[in-house]
């Protein structure tokens, strides 16, 4: 978009050599400063536009301007070249493939550039040679098919890219045998909800889930047992988590719960309630399942290595006081 919005001022050196009027100089001088200027916002909008909608709407518009301008400018010419002006208008085409949008999006503008250039040559330029015209006609026909193709495809192998990307990023984000998230996971959000919340002064805990006793119930009933009863956990937790609540698991029999928007006070209460659901459950066993918790609010100065030793040790609190408890690290 900035090549195309510098492009576009560099054809205010023709325009003001070769348009006759002083008017419409002004004009040709206004509008491709306007769009150089879009240029420039487009540059810092697209990075803060998250739906790839909202972003295709906003190139469609951003691309028809274009157009709409290259015409303007067009007819402002008392006796334009239909040799360059065809230039322009490839050139233009281009850029409408080269800029990320919806393959259909594509294809309506450069279809509808191609159709306002013919349309105002014919009508425009008075001793129009219909050779030339009837060549550029041919020319336009190919430059889009082509175009259309390649963009079809590349969005094909982009599309593939992504889609390959995005499940080896969840491979690595996701505990294989509980299928919820991992360290690797916890991380990335930790950084991004600690920041969030320190920022805005909003309250966030964590809270670290011990089940009680897995160290006897693997070596009684086997690790065979022991996975079903991780899993199966996982999936408890898992269903109670709010729209921006995270679970990991952190390794052998503990989960971590990262909960944004949370003081300590209601992540005892929300816990308390998944303590509830797993006393409550049905593992298919005679064992009786039980989790020892530890929760910590977080402060200013904190990081998620303190916050994660401040509820490791609450934890161990819980299990001194008899375990399936939950304490909070004051």
């Amino acid at each position: 978009m900035v090549i195309v919005g510098s492009f576009n001022i560099v054809l205010l050196i023709p325009d003001i050599i070769y348009l006759e009027s002083f008017s419409a100089k002004l004009l040709a001088v206004m509008f491709r400063t306007v769009y150089t200027i879009m240029a420039a916002m487009m540059l810092v909008w697209t990075g803060k536009i998250k739906s790839y909608k909202t972003l295709s709407f906003v190139v469609t518009i951003y691309e028809l301007t274009a157009v709409f301008i290259f015409l303007f400018i067009f007819h402002q010419y008392t006796s334009p070249d239909y040799t360059i002006q065809l230039l322009g208008i490839i050139i233009i085409i281009i850029a409408i493939f080269l800029i990320p949008n919806r393959w259909i999006n594509m294809i309506i503008i450069a279809i509808a550039a191609a159709a306002g250039f013919l349309l105002s040559s014919y009508f425009v330029i008075e001793e129009l040679n219909h050779t030339q015209f009837f060549a550029g006609i041919i020319y336009l026909i190919i430059e889009i098919a082509l175009c259309a193709v390649f963009a079809y495809f590349y969005n094909r192998y982009q599309r593939g890219e992504y889609l390959a990307k995005t499940e080896l990023q969840r491979i690595y984000a996701t505990d294989p045998l509980t299928q919820i998230g991992n360290r690797v996971r916890l991380e990335d959000e930790a950084d991004k909800w600690i920041s969030f919340c320190t920022r805005h002064h909003l309250p966030l805990s964590l809270v670290l889930i011990d089940i009680d006793n897995m160290k006897q119930i693997n070596d009684q009933y086997g690790h065979p047992i022991g996975d079903v009863i991780l899993y199966e956990m996982a999936q408890i937790m898992h269903t109670q988590l709010r729209k921006n609540d995270v679970c990991i698991r952190w390794g052998g029999d503990e989960f971590i719960l990262l909960l944004p928007y949370t003081n300590a006070n209601e992540a005892k209460s929300f816990t308390e309630r998944i303590r509830h659901e797993i006393l409550g459950h049905d593992f298919n066993t005679d064992i009786n399942i039980t989790c020892s918790c530890g929760i910590v609010s977080m402060k200013e100065e904190y990081d998620l290595g303190q916050l994660i030793r401040q509820a490791d040790a609450a934890m161990y609190m819980a299990k001194k006081q008899g375990k399936n408890n939950i304490e909070i690290y004051v």
